[in-house]
Formats: structure tokens, sequence, C-alpha cells
């Protein structure tokens, strides 16, 4: 190939040139972008088209926990962009945090979407993971790894409501009070029990938690109530 001035390039340089370019325009492209080339002319290119031309896909982006309990995490991650025409899956690494010691994650399990359960985590350490795309023509290079990640404390039952009492009664029904508990930190509601003066056989009033502290509770005369 000639240059401007008419020196030749030698082909090795062209071909790591025209790699590159490729790179570049392929990790920013959206829907359409436009290339500039020699002498100020523009190329334009449809996602559609260039995802065509795609071979060996690009790494996913994006890899973190989106959910962590006491006892599994679940993996999460963007689809490259963009993806090409290929059925696309997924291999998923891991290491211990600090030690890039990486080793197959998902074994044998063929990963088909952009999230993965990981239930063999050791309580106290934490892990990194990373993900490499997969088609037909190949396998991507690796993710950028996740921050590290480790299991959650375990989740111990909420204190009760205290000072349980009646502000306000009518024929039919009766306003309830009480003091929601210091922890309030995971807690989706309260429910209601009422059983006879005097007796101990509790019953449910409501059927879904209620979220508020003062609720209106239809009763018969002479019961108590507790939540």
């Amino acid at each position: 190939m000639l240059t401007l001035d008419g020196r030749l390039l030698p082909c090795h340089i062209v071909i790591v040139l025209s790699c590159v370019s490729f790179l570049y325009f392929s990790l920013s492209f959206s829907s359409q972008s436009v290339i500039k080339v020699d002498r100020g002319r523009d190329i334009t290119i449809t996602k559609d088209q260039l995802e065509s031309q795609m071979k060996v896909p690009f790494p996913p982006t994006g890899v973190h926990a989106c959910e962590v309990s006491d006892n599994y995490a679940m993996l999460s991650w963007t689809e490259p962009e963009p993806r090409g025409k290929e059925q696309l899956t997924f291999y998923v690494e891991g290491s211990i945090a600090g030690k890039n010691s990486w080793q197959l994650a998902s074994m044998d399990i063929t990963v088909g979407s952009p999230r993965f359960p990981l239930f063999y985590l050791q309580k106290g350490k934490s892990y990194c993971f990373r993900v490499r795309s997969v088609n037909k023509y190949g396998v991507s290079e690796s993710s950028e790894p996740s921050l590290p990640i480790s299991l959650g404390q375990p989740q111990a039952a909420p204190a009760p409501a205290t000072s349980v009492f009646a502000i306000r009664d009518t024929d039919s029904a009766v306003l309830l009070q009480w003091q929601e508990p210091l922890e309030k930190e995971g807690i989706l509601g309260y429910y209601l029990y009422y059983s006879e003066a005097g007796k101990q056989e509790w019953r449910t009033i409501n059927n879904k938690p209620t979220t508020h502290t003062n609720p209106w509770s239809e009763v018969e005369e002479g019961v108590c109530v507790q939540s």
C-alpha cells in the first residue's frame, strides 16, 4: 500500500493498523457509526452491518453481584456490544480475592443468560469473578474482574413490636397502635393476632403484613390483640 507521498508501507504494518481501527470502532459503536478516512471521506456503518461481520465475540462488561445472602450470591453481567449474530454463551471464572488464581466456576454448565448463581462460596472469604463470551467461532478475552464478593450475614428474626394499645374504638372496630422495634431494617410489615381475654388461642387478623402501625381492626367485644 502507498502512502500519500508515494512511500510503500510494509504489509504487516497495514494489517496491524486495520485491526486496531476495527477494535476501536467496535467498542465505541452505537446504532450507527461514521468513520473518518483519508482526504476527509466518511464511511457510515450500521450496527447490523458490523454485527454481521463479528466472529470471535468481545468480552462481557459490568460483572457484579446483584444479590447476596448468607448462603449464596447471584452474579450478573452485561452482554458484549456489539454481540454478533451467533448464539452466545458464557464461561464464569473465579479466584480468591487478591490471589489471581483463576479457575472455571461454571464447570460443565452451559451458561446461556447473563446471570449465574454461586453456591460454593465459603463464609469469611472474598472472591472475584470474571466472564468470557463464547460462540461457534471461539472464546473472548476475559472481562474485567468483579469487585470482591463475600457471603452476607445470616438474617435473624426481627424483634417484636411493643406497647400495643387501642387509641380509638367503636361498636364494630378498634384502631390499634404499637411501637416499632428499634432495629427496623428488613421488616416488611406486621401480622396482627387476636384471642379472647383469658385464653391463649391466637388467630391471625390480616392475611398480608400491614406496613402501618395504627390499622383499623374489626374485633368482637372482649378480645385481646397483639402484633
